[in-house]
C-alpha cells in the first residue's frame, strides 16, 4: 500500500496488498452449474474451471462443510453466486473502491434477505460451513449467507485448509463479496482468513459469541494459521470479544507471520446494543488486536459501541507481540499504521495498549515502526481504565518497541494521560518514542506511572532513556495531574479548559477551536489533536 503522510495534504491511500484487480466482479463466460444441495455443490466444484459459474438456486442445509477444492488456475475465476444476483446488484451494488464505497455497497441481512441465498450448517460438529482444500485457488463468492443452527466451536467460514505446512498450501485468490457470515450466537468465530491473496468486501460478519456457549474468545475475523496479502474493506463486523485479531496460536508453517501485508479500510466494527446490559455477554474485549503483524494498515474505520468486560481491563486497540504457545519465536508486530479512525458511542475501557510481552512470557521479537495518528474519540467515560498503556516483559526482546509515534489524536483519558507501566522503568529499551500534538479532552487523575506526581522529564528518562523520547505540544483539560517540568520549553505541553480548547465540548465536538490554544499549536504548525473534519469526511458512509 502507498501512504501519503504529508500533513495538510490528501493523506490518501493507494495500491493494494493483493495481486488481482477488484474493480468489478468477474463475468461468467463458461458453463453454469446449478446447486441446490451439498451433493450438487460437490459435483459443481469438481467440474468448474476458469470462467465457469456455480449458481445457488435455492436455500439449503448441510450437515458437513462445503469445500472449495480446485487447485489449478490460469489466473481466472470460478464465480460462485446465486439466482438472485441481479437483485443483489440492484439493491446492493458492488463497489471496488475502498475510498468511496459506503454502507449502501454492503449487504445487510436485516434488509437484503431477498437479494441473497442461505446455506445453513446443522448439527453440532465443530466444522465451518465453508472450508478450503490445500492450495485451493480462484473463487469469487457473491451474495451468499452462511450460518448455523446449533453450537459449534469453529468459524462460519474458514479460508484455510486442514493441513498447511508450507506457503504453497495456503488457499489463494479467494473473494467474499457482499456475503453474510452470521454466527447466529452459535459459533465463536465468523471468518478465519487463513489463506493468502484474499479480498473481503461488502460483507456482514456478525454475532460471534463466547459466553452463552462457554467458549473462549469469540472473534469476527481471526487468523493465526494463515492470513497474508489481504484487503478487508467496507464490512460490518461484530463479536463479543475481539472484532478483528491476527496472531495467537502457533502457525503450522515455520516462520509464517499471520497479518502480513494486510489493509483494513473503512469498516464498521461494533458491539450490538442488545449486548450492553445483558450479563450473558460478559467477555467483551478489544475491537482490533495484533498479536502478530507486519505491514498492516488500519485506516478510516468506525469503532462503534466499544464495551469492556472484566472491570474494563481491555482496549479499543491492542498491539501485543505474542509467542502464545512457545513455538513462534519470530512473533512480532512491526510496520503498522493506525490512522484516521473514528470511535463513537464507546464509553468503557482503555484506548490503546502497547506491550511487547503480549499475553505470554515466551520470547518474541517485540515491536517496531508504529504510527497511531489522527484517531478521533469524542465519547468516553470516567471509569478507571480510560487510558493509554505502555508496558513490557523481561524476557529477551520483550522489552523492545522501537520508533513508536503517537501524533495528532483526540482522546478521552480520565485515569491517566498514558500509563508507563512500572515494569518498563529501568527495563525497557525503547528507541525513539514520540508522543506529540495529541489532545486529551479529559483531566486525567494520575501521571504516567500510576502516581499523582504528574508527567515529568525524570520519569520519561527512566522509562525510555535520556534523549530517547519526544513528548511535546500535547494538551489536556485543566484539573488533573500536571505536566510538571514538561509544561515549559522545549516541551510546551499545555493545560486549559475544554471550553477554551475545543469547538463545542458540550456537544461532543472536540475539534480544535478556531483561534484557541490548539489551533496552530502543534509542532508542525497544524492543530493539536486529530484533524477532526478530515476524519469525519474520511469515515462518512461507513456506518
Amino acid at each position: 500500500m502507498e501512504w501519503d503522510w504529508t500533513e495538510g495534504g490528501t493523506r490518501q491511500v493507494t495500491g493494494s496488498p493483493i495481486s488481482f484487480s477488484h474493480s468489478s466482479p468477474p463475468t461468467v463466460t463458461g458453463t453454469v452449474y446449478d446447486v441446490t444441495s451439498a451433493a450438487t455443490w460437490a459435483t459443481a466444484v469438481a467440474a468448474a474451471g476458469d470462467g465457469d459459474g456455480i449458481r445457488i438456486t435455492a436455500d439449503f442445509s448441510i450437515s458437513a462443510e462445503l469445500l472449495l477444492s480446485r487447485t489449478s488456475s490460469s489466473g481466472g475465476w470460478v464465480r460462485v453466486y446465486t439466482d438472485r444476483l441481479a437483485t443483489l446488484d440492484t439493491n446492493v451494488p458492488y463497489s471496488g473502491n475502498y475510498m468511496t464505497c459506503t454502507s449502501t455497497n454492503r449487504v445487510d441481512p436485516a434488509t437484503d434477505g431477498t437479494s441473497i441465498r442461505t446455506v445453513t450448517l446443522t448439527g453440532t460438529s465443530n466444522v465451518a460451513a465453508l472450508h478450503c482444500a490445500q492450495s485451493a485457488v480462484g473463487y469469487w463468492i457473491s451474495g451468499i449467507k452462511f450460518t448455523r443452527t446449533s453450537d459449534g466451536n469453529e468459524a462460519i467460514v474458514d479460508l484455510g485448509a486442514t493441513t498447511m505446512t508450507q506457503d504453497a498450501h495456503l488457499p489463494s485468490r479467494i473473494v467474499l463479496d457482499r456475503c453474510v457470515l452470521d454466527a447466529a450466537e452459535n459459533a465463536k468465530r465468523g471468518l478465519n482468513p487463513h489463506g493468502k491473496d484474499l479480498l473481503v468486501s461488502g460483507c456482514s460478519i456478525i454475532n460471534a459469541t463466547s459466553t452463552p456457549q462457554g467458549y473462549t474468545d469469540s472473534v469476527g475475523i481471526a487468523a493465526w494459521r494463515g492470513g497474508k496479502n489481504m484487503l478487508i474493506f467496507n464490512n460490518a463486523v461484530s463479536a463479543e470479544s475481539e472484532c478483528i485479531i491476527f496472531g495467537g496460536g502457533d502457525p503450522p508453517i515455520s516462520n509464517f507471520l499471520a497479518g502480513t501485508d494486510v489493509a483494513i479500510i473503512r469498516n464498521l466494527l461494533f458491539k450490538p446494543a442488545a449486548w450492553d446490559s445483558d450479563a450473558s455477554y460478559n467477555l467483551k474485549k478489544n475491537m482490533f488486536e495484533l498479536k502478530n503483524g507486519e505491514r498492516v494498515l488500519f485506516f478510516g474505520n468506525v469503532l462503534q459501541r466499544y464495551r469492556s468486560s472484566s472491570g474494563g481491563q481491555f482496549y479499543q486497540y491492542a498491539f501485543t507481540p505474542t509467542n502464545q504457545d512457545g513455538g513462534q519465536t519470530w512473533a512480532r508486530v512491526v510496520d503498522v499504521n493506525v490512522v484516521g479512525n473514528y470511535s463513537i458511542d464507546s464509553n468503557e475501557g482503555g484506548v490503546l495498549q502497547i506491550n511487547p510481552q503480549g499475553s505470554s512470557a515466551n520470547d518474541n521479537q517485540g515491536g517496531a515502526r508504529f504510527t497511531f495518528a489522527h484517531n478521533y474519540h469524542p465519547h468516553g467515560s470516567d471509569d478507571g481504565q480510560s487510558k493509554f498503556v505502555f508496558s513490557c516483559g523481561t524476557a529477551p526482546d520483550q522489552t523492545n518497541w522501537d520508533d513508536f509515534h503517537m501524533e495528532h489524536n483526540t482522546v478521552p483519558c480520565k485515569e491517566t494521560w498514558f500509563t508507563i507501566d512500572n515494569s518498563l522503568l529501568g527495563v525497557g529499551s525503547w528507541a525513539r518514542f514520540v508522543c506529540r500534538n495529541n489532545a486529551n479532552w479529559k483531566a486525567p487523575n494520575f501521571g504516567p506511572v500510576f502516581t499523582s506526581a504528574g508527567v515529568n522529564k525524570a520519569q520519561l528518562d527512566s522509562a525510555f532513556g535520556s534523549a530517547n523520547w519526544t513528548f511535546a505540544n500535547n494538551a489536556q483539560v485543566t484539573g488533573g495531574a500536571s505536566w510538571s517540568t514538561l509544561a515549559v520549553s522545549p516541551y510546551n505541553n499545555i493545560q486549559d479548559t475544554a471550553a477554551n480548547m475545543f469547538t463545542a465540548p458540550g456537544s461532543a465536538d472536540y475539534s480544535a477551536k478556531t483561534a484557541g490554544p490548539l489551533d496552530g499549536g502543534a509542532t508542525d504548525g497544524l492543530m493539536i489533536g486529530a484533524d477532526v473534519p478530515w476524519v469525519l469526511t474520511l469515515t462518512t458512509g461507513v456506518q
